[in-house]
């Protein structure tokens, strides 16, 4: 389980980095190469750099560790602002082009408006026969028309706008105005990103690395708390043995079974547990 999670972390941390990548090449379009390949390998750097942070960790080099986490905070203060300012950019694309396309449908509307009482003001004046005062007002309305067509012609050719209605929906439930709600939105976009890249990352190398159980960890709990002993005749010092393997032997011959770990303590007192242990069980 451990290996499935650490793996799938690591995937999503994967396509969410190549999300970022991808914002800041469009961030950093038309700027030069250097600017390019630097803002892609801060953004790497900075998404690797939790690996390293928690190897200094585990190895016991804190000061290393905060070493470590300044670049970290540098590149993210470096990165933040690309990916921030992609998103913002096409939030406030579209909110543009949306109040262009709203703008243009104003002016049709004024501008018939205007037209329609002009042509009634041509057709009276023209009614009587036509004069310098009918042909101004015959110009003017032939402006007006060619004024609407234009217009229209504007308005086919502006690409779809849909605006940012989320932002709108958001503004009108909290009552803070749109241009806030779209700042703040991306801000947090770009800052959930940033940490999720590196917060799965880190994740991902403390499960992989995570120490696992070996076989001294079972053996300490051999010599849990011990029974009640039998009594037992005292080992007269000449059969005590120079080591644990020979003072083992020598305490099976005269109580028929094995030392429990306070008689071993009581012997050997500079022993360990698993050492004790294993020399009795080698006995």
């Amino acid at each position: 389980m451990k290996k499935v999670t650490a793996l799938g972390a690591l995937g999503l941390a994967g396509a969410l980095l190549g999300l970022q990548v991808i914002l800041g090449l469009e961030y950093t379009a038309g700027g030069t190469l250097g600017t390019q390949v630097g803002m892609v390998l801060a953004m790497v750097t900075l998404a690797a750099l939790p690996v390293f942070i928690e190897a200094a960790r585990r190895y016991g080099l804190p000061l290393l560790s905060w070493a470590l986490v300044v670049p970290f905070v540098a590149f993210l203060a470096y990165s933040l602002p690309a990916t921030t300012g992609r998103t913002g950019e096409i939030k406030e694309t579209k909110v543009s082009a949306a109040n262009d396309v709203a703008r243009i449908r104003d002016d049709i509307q004024r501008t018939t408006v205007t037209l329609d009482w002009a042509r009634k003001d041509w057709m009276t004046e023209c009614g009587t026969g036509e004069g310098k005062k009918c042909r101004a007002k015959r110009n003017t309305v032939q402006a007006l028309e060619d004024r609407v067509a234009k217009l229209e012609t504007d308005l086919k050719k502006a690409p779809a706008a849909h605006g940012d209605l989320g932002s709108d929906l958001w503004a009108w439930a909290t009552g803070a105005d749109a241009a806030t709600v779209r700042k703040v939105s991306v801000l947090a976009f770009a800052i959930g990103m940033d940490f999720a890249i590196w917060a799965l990352i880190w994740l991902a190398t403390s499960l992989l690395t995570a120490p696992i159980r070996s076989a001294n960890d079972n053996v300490q709990t051999s010599f849990a708390t011990p029974e009640p002993l039998p009594p037992a005749t005292a080992i007269p010092p000449k059969i005590k043995g120079e080591n644990i393997v020979d003072w083992t032997r020598e305490f099976r011959k005269v109580h028929k079974r094995d030392p429990k770990w306070p008689e071993v303590k009581a012997q050997f007192p500079e022993a360990s547990k698993t050492t004790a242990w294993r020399r009795v069980k080698a006995a």
